[in-house]
């Protein structure tokens, strides 16, 4: 149901009251410049000139659709015969607060303006039946041979009481060369019938539906205050390149200057067919960019209009390196022609094979424009390189320390070499065996046939932390003594198993501290072993006596000589050494320590002692908490 006039006034003023401000769905902000409000319409392929304005600047405004809303179209500029912008309470425009329906609330200002004579005659009303026209012109040069652009018109008089009678005007005047007066371009898709509100709608309770398939019924919005509104529809037309053309947008009211009208017109959607570049060379698989390879295949670059024409046409090309026509690349021209009948012509390129590796080298193709503007309408980037692509599988390989990693290059060239040929099982194989030396080692291979060549590296790595494991020093253990291995972690490198060999004597050879109970000299190795397979290994020997015993021997010779200079006892099952004690035949101690590690060198202060027996006496606690006490004799020998 549709509500009067006054009950829709009282309905937005009640909710104008009762709600706050929503966040807009459909943001519009007014323009007073109509240069940017132009040039917030045009795209690729046009260029405009003599903008002027005709209207009251709130008639008009840059638009975002930001949601919530059936308009479809994400940005771009608006132009009514009331305002653009709602001003609460009363000055109502296209945008409204999420709060009342589009239904219950109008659109409704009036500006005491004129109308618009040529709408007049294009709808044939007469200028006194028109009012507040809102006109945005320019002249335009189109690049291609046709121009068009996107719009949505929407009214507050899809209304059953004026659908059929009360219409606002609106149309998108062309004139210029091969078309005769000014044309209308606003048309109903496929016919040559004006779009308006009678011409395209599907008012509820209205009398004249007619090309239902474009009107959207937005009745029950409440982020756009006009009930009604067409699909997205696009304005062409056919045009000769680099000719001056004028284009005159106009919307106004017609029979009184009641409730408001506006056109939706896409953002940089005003657009000419352009000439364009599409590469027809190989591209690269990681980047995408066509490339080139000195001595390979040679490409080529197409050309294109938009569509075929009974005429050729020429179109000028321009270059930019640092790849140079004539020095890095046979000679291209510096136009083409598409023939006639045909949208696109070839352009081969080839690079020159010059034996200087001078790496990735851009060539950049531009195409003119035309019109003696110089600009450049599509442009196309080509890689020029010294080598082809050469896959070599992985890209990178982590490996043990010490251990091979299988290399495998793209097959099927008849030459391969690769670099670091010291650690290779053969360099002239696609495929061969690393075992690098160092933690970090790259591996280049250049394969080729004839004078394509392709090249490719890869990193192999150590894996860091290195695993390093540490059994312990050698020791001394008494007879069935209970010793307990540890073997550590050196670098945190991430050991999880563990490996003693052999295994016989120990409690558990799988663990990093086993026990072992051993009569006689033995020898063990252990390997670690991380989550991805690394090993490490280390080796400890133990020797077994008899004890718990301190054990000194009886005669030592101090001459420096590296061979039996130093005095020492060795402990054998003691937990605990407490001291060794030297004394001379007069009872004069000479020597004394705690640290079983340290010995007498046959000094004291600094003075080498004569030849002569002394008596050493030792203590210090075993294995089963019992003092191991010990004396004996000793002799210096010079």
């Amino acid at each position: 149901m549709y509500p009067t006039p006054l009950t829709k006034l009282l309905l937005a003023f009640a909710f104008t009251v009762v709600t706050t401000y929503a966040t807009a769905q459909l943001v519009i902000t007014n323009e007073p410049d109509a240069r940017a409000l132009a040039q917030k319409l045009v795209g690729k392929g046009v260029h405009i000139s003599n903008i002027t304005f005709t209207g009251n600047l709130l008639m008009t405004g840059y638009f975002r659709n930001t949601g919530e809303t059936e308009i479809g179209i994400d940005s771009g500029i608006l132009l009514t015969t009331g305002k653009a912008k709602t001003k609460l309470p009363y000055d109502n425009g296209a945008d409204w607060n999420g709060g009342a329906e589009a239904y219950t609330i109008d659109a409704d200002n009036s500006w005491m303006l004129a109308g618009d004579a040529d709408l007049a005659t294009i709808t044939g009303a007469t200028p006194a039946q028109m009012h507040d026209a809102c006109v945005l012109e320019f002249d335009f040069v189109p690049m291609g041979d046709s121009i068009s652009f996107n719009y949505v018109f929407s009214s507050e008089e899809y209304h059953p009481s004026y659908v059929c009678e009360f219409n606002d005007a609106f149309a998108f005047l062309v004139s210029g060369p091969g078309i005769t007066g000014i044309k209308n371009i606003a048309l109903v898709p496929g016919t040559t019938t004006p779009v308006s509100i009678y011409t395209l709608n599907d008012v509820p309770r209205g009398a004249c539906p007619n090309n239902q398939e474009y009107y959207i019924d937005n009745r029950f919005n409440t982020f756009f205050s006009h009930d009604g509104h067409t699909a997205i529809l696009s304005a062409q037309q056919k045009v000769q390149r680099c000719k001056t053309y004028h284009l005159k947008l106009v919307i106004a009211d017609v029979g009184d200057d009641r409730f408001d009208s506006g056109v939706f017109l896409q953002a940089k959607s005003l657009t000419s067919d352009i000439i364009t570049i599409s590469s027809a060379i190989q591209t690269d698989p990681v980047s995408g960019t066509p490339y080139l390879v000195e001595g390979c295949t040679p490409g080529s670059f197409n050309v294109h209009r938009s569509r075929p024409d009974a005429n050729p046409l020429r179109v000028d090309l321009i270059y930019d390196g640092p790849a140079v026509s004539s020095v890095d690349l046979f000679s291209l021209p510096a136009s083409v022609i598409i023939p006639a009948n045909e949208d696109f012509v070839p352009v081969p390129v080839t690079p020159l094979v010059d034996g200087v590796t001078e790496g990735t080298e851009l060539l950049k193709i531009y195409t003119l424009a035309g019109c003696g503007s110089g600009v450049a309408t599509d442009s196309s980037i080509i890689e020029i390189r010294d080598f082809d692509n050469l896959s070599i599988t992985p890209d990178s390989i982590v490996i043990c320390t010490g251990a091979a990693a299988q290399l495998e290059a793209t097959t099927g060239y008849a030459v391969y070499k690769w670099s670091n040929s010291a650690t290779l099982s053969n360099v002239s194989i696609p495929n061969p065996v690393a075992t690098p030396v160092k933690p970090v080692t790259t591996y280049t291979c250049t394969a080729g046939t004839g004078t394509c060549f392709a090249r490719d590296s890869v990193l192999v790595k150590w894996r860091m932390p290195v695993v390093r494991i540490d059994a312990g020093g050698d020791t001394i253990i008494a007879i069935n003594q209970r010793l307990q291995l540890n073997a550590v972690d050196l670098n945190n490198a991430g050991i999880t198993t563990y490996k003693w060999s052999p295994s016989n004597y120990l409690t558990d050879p799988t663990i990093a501290n086993p026990v072992t109970t051993l009569t006689h000299e033995y020898h063990y190795m252990v390997t670690g072993t991380t989550a991805d397979g690394c090993e490490g290994k280390d080796e400890v020997h133990i020797k077994v006596y008899k004890g718990p015993e301190i054990y000194v021997p009886t005669g030592f010779t101090p001459d420096n000589n590296g061979l039996n200079d130093i005095l020492r006892p060795v402990s054998v099952g003691i937990r605990e050494f407490r001291y060794f004690r030297v004394f001379n035949r007069w009872g004069e101690l000479v020597f004394s320590t705690k640290d079983i590690r340290r010995g007498w060198d046959g000094q004291v202060d600094g003075i080498a002692q004569v030849t002569g027996t002394y008596i050493w006496m030792a203590e210090g606690i075993d294995y089963n908490g019992n003092t191991v006490a010990r004396k004996g004799v000793v002799t210096i020998i010079h």
